[in-house]
């Protein structure tokens, strides 16, 4: 299949809805979000450490979208996706990790839609994101850096009961970086330092 375009995104982000007062991200919605950390301006990246997982933040995910032309003259989506949300702000050895991990994957065609789930528990080796090279799995599910510190080519692989694609994507321009937060577009009101709906995000396209 020939890429066309390409974006990958990776965030560590503290919650996706603007209730200040809850919890980050979807694992502990309606609970008390104390002891993660919280993205704030100034951070300074850290690269490749900070490709991979930052387990005292709630929750990030790793996402990447393509449209592409098969062989067959089609165009196809696909979508990768590996999220990563904890429990609580820190990290174990065996079954008792609070980190938890959800591979969600999809195809789609001009007429159909395919999609694909995987769920895991951190600590056993059945997922994670190791950035010596960098490489974000869960279960036969993968996407690879092919050089040795970086992410600009990706090997890019996952299936499901009626779909399976296996490819080679390169970037076409520079990382993104970009602090986020609820209010910055036109919300009347600015982020703070601890605001609970910031986010740090890393961008190729």
């Amino acid at each position: 299949m020939i890429a066309r375009p390409l974006c990958l995104l990776v965030a560590f982000i503290v919650t996706l809805c603007p209730l200040p007062a809850l919890a980050q991200g979807f694992a502990g919605m309606g609970t008390d979000a104390d002891g993660f950390d919280v993205p704030e301006r100034g951070y300074r990246f850290d690269f490749p450490t900070d490709h991979g997982p930052h387990p005292t933040y709630r929750i990030e995910w790793w996402y990447l979208t393509a449209t592409l032309t098969g062989a067959d003259g089609r165009d196809y989506g696909i979508q990768w996706t590996l999220f990563r949300s904890a429990l609580r702000p820190e990290t174990r050895t065996g079954w008792n990790s609070p980190q938890l991990w959800l591979g969600h994957a999809g195809l789609t065609t001009p007429d159909r839609r395919f999609v694909a789930a995987r769920f895991a528990r951190d600590g056993i080796g059945q997922a994670g994101v190791p950035t010596a090279p960098f490489r974000a799995f869960i279960d036969n599910w993968h996407m690879n850096g092919l050089d040795a510190s970086g992410i600009d080519t990706l090997d890019l692989s996952a299936s499901g009961p009626d779909f399976a694609y296996d490819l080679r994507l390169s970037a076409d321009t520079p990382l993104v970086l970009l602090l986020l937060a609820t209010g910055l577009q036109g919300r009347g009101r600015a982020p703070t330092a601890r605001r609970p709906d910031a986010s740090h995000r890393r961008s190729l396209a």
